[in-house]
């Protein structure tokens, strides 16, 4: 982790991955929303990856973690290549961007002395994305409940927050009226959003469990250390933290209740399984440390061999 190489072989790592999809000739793209569906698959695959690196360049400028990690972004980029289903779609690393961009926002809703404008922004983006991805529906209590840790729940807060929620829908309710099309987008996101609540169980396939479980091993002994652990010290820094825990944790979770979306909540997962990972193999080095750090790079691996084995 303090090689001067880890970036390096992070990212020829997935690149390595992304080849192997791309040269395979299995189509796991099933996204019937993919606007670009129609360019060629090595056009699609590439900016896919363009995506997804710059939802890396802009994860690895949160200042989450006290240990300096110029390589978190690498480990994002290694964990999109794990995942063969996201690669040649579209609609995921752009929806991930849209989060991530949020995410930013969100974070930067602290004491400050124009912190409702923040709270307006974050709110309005977030409404924003859940008009074209229902299911960011889901973040809205983690939101607030952010807030509620950064201390910024107050009543000119609150009111910032909810007409940041109404402003895109009020939007594109008065846009319905001036201009075709809008009317018939704008019901059929509402009532994909009023869908987005209804459950569906995750199918337990070999690769979804595997994927399942190689999160579990960095999420839950991160949630446990981070509890025990005085690091960070700087309070925000914390909170940020114990936010971007609990968001990964949250959509994992979500993921077995909401098993159409397993595939949007698991890049959705990925700043946070990054950060998680950043955290835990920096934080402290000894003998367990090391053997631990052993397995998961074992398991991670084990991964990625099974998504090429069910490539064959």
């Amino acid at each position: 982790m303090t090689g001067r190489f880890t970036l390096a072989v992070l990212l020829s790592g997935a690149l390595l991955l992304w080849v192997i999809y791309a040269l395979s000739g299995v189509s796991n793209s099933a996204d019937d929303v993919d606007v670009l569906l129609l360019l060629p698959r090595w056009l699609r695959c590439t900016l896919s990856f363009a995506v997804y690196m710059a939802v890396a360049y802009i994860a690895n400028s949160f200042v989450v973690i006290e240990s300096r990690t110029p390589w978190l972004g690498g480990v994002l980029m290694w964990l999109t290549g794990l995942c063969f289903f996201a690669q040649e779609s579209l609609f995921l690393p752009l929806s991930l961007l849209a989060f991530t961009v949020v995410l930013s926002v969100l974070l930067s809703c602290f004491r400050r002395p124009d912190v409702q404008l923040w709270v307006y922004s974050a709110f309005a983006l977030l409404s924003f994305l859940a008009l074209f991805v229902p299911c960011a529906v889901y973040i809205f209590p983690l939101a607030f409940v952010y807030m509620a840790t950064t201390s910024v729940i107050n009543v000119r807060n609150i009111l910032s927050a909810l007409l940041g929620l109404f402003t895109p829908v009020w939007v594109f309710y008065c846009l319905s009226f001036a201009v075709d099309g809008v009317g018939l987008f704008y019901g059929a996101s509402l009532q994909k959003v009023a869908d987005a609540v209804q459950l569906s169980l995750l199918p337990f396939t070999p690769y979804n469990v595997s994927l399942l479980v190689a999160e579990a091993v960095v999420m839950f002994p991160c949630a446990v250390v981070f509890a025990r652990s005085s690091s960070p010290a700087k309070p925000l820094m914390r909170k940020m933290l114990t936010f971007f825990i609990m968001t990964g944790i949250f959509l994992w979770v979500l993921s077995f209740v909401r098993g159409n979306d397993f595939s949007l909540f698991f890049t959705w997962r990925l700043p946070s399984l990054s950060i998680m990972m950043a955290y835990l193999f920096t934080l402290k080095v000894n003998r367990f440390t090391n053997i631990y750090f052993i397995v998961v790079n074992i398991l991670y691996i084990a991964v990625a061999a099974l998504g090429i084995w069910n490539l064959i």
